[in-house]
């Protein structure tokens, strides 16, 4: 079977972002602004398909997106956004 997509819009709405304080300490500005920058052009990073299948349906149906990239250092983290689309957070894996 061939799954077929719809395209979601060209750019994801983040809303406010908030990085919280331990991916404050051990990330650079820069390693935030990349992921912000292909987390909003719809990148999802070092996902699982299945897990960027996912969420690019959750563009269509208005759920919340996760994607996850790596910092220089190798260090996974996270970049969330809920499902209003009202707000972002950059945070490390295993935080809420």
């Amino acid at each position: 079977m061939t799954r077929i997509y719809l395209m979601p819009p060209a750019a994801l709405l983040m809303g406010e972002v908030t990085v919280t304080a331990a991916a404050r300490e051990r990330l650079t500005d820069a390693e935030v602004r990349s992921a912000l920058k292909r987390h909003g052009s719809r990148d999802w990073g070092d996902v699982a398909k299945e897990q960027w299948f996912e969420n690019d349906d959750a563009l269509l149906q208005g759920e919340a997106v996760r994607s996850e990239y790596r910092a220089c250092d190798g260090r996974r983290f996270q970049v969330v956004t809920d499902a209003g689309r009202s707000a972002t957070t950059v945070l490390l894996p295993g935080e809420r």
